[in-house]
């Protein structure tokens, strides 16, 4: 039931009217209940879109979504974010240089790069500034004259040019001797008598 004040020349009178399932057309006055069950029924007609950052639509209840980034779903080692925190682009960490390497998801896997020598026993190297051995060779005979700077005698005939400079006195007949030691023991052989 519907009620209001009636208004008696000039006169606001609290007397209530009551009325019942009068139609709301305009003109005519109608019930509280009726009004309530219009606007109850109008609104649940209503259907409502959600567009922007989320999405969905419906009467009365419905789920919301996100909506999408454009991200696939996964575990990244790097993110760009918008302005309200939503990740908008991700990768994996890429490293180059000296240490290349891809990550897969939160796995990095790295691996030195080639310097261009091939894995083996190498006498002689040269490195980088790094450590890295950058060229390898094995010694050869001129390294070794090189270093020394001189040819030494390889075997036994070899013929050797320039004089040979000794020091000491042998202790045994197979040691070389020195001219000096030589000179002296001729000397001391003809002294004696001994020849």
């Amino acid at each position: 039931m519907g009620q209001f004040d009636l208004k008696i020349r000039n006169q606001v009178r609290p007397t209530l009217l009551t009325f019942d399932n009068i139609p709301l057309d305009g003109t005519t006055v109608t019930n509280k209940d009726y009004i309530d069950s219009t606007v109850t029924t109008a609104v649940a007609a209503k259907s409502i879109t959600l567009t922007g950052d989320v999405t969905g639509s419906g009467t009365s209840s419905f789920a919301a979504t996100l909506s999408s980034t454009g991200v696939s779903a996964g575990t990244y080692a790097a993110v760009t974010v918008d302005i309200k925190g939503r990740v908008t682009a991700a990768q994996g960490l890429i490293l180059s240089g000296e240490v290349t390497g891809t990550s897969i998801g939160n796995t990095l896997t790295t691996s030195l790069s080639n310097t261009g020598v091939v894995a083996g026993s190498y006498t002689k190297v040269t490195v980088d500034i790094k450590g890295r051995v950058t060229s390898a060779t094995n010694l050869g005979s001129s390294d070794v004259t090189t270093a020394l700077g001189f040819t030494p005698v390889s075997t036994a005939g070899s013929t050797m040019t320039g004089p040979l400079i000794l020091s000491g006195t042998p202790t045994t007949d197979s040691q070389a001797v020195t001219k000096d030691y030589v000179d002296r023991k001729a000397f001391f052989a003809l002294a004696v008598g001994i020849y």
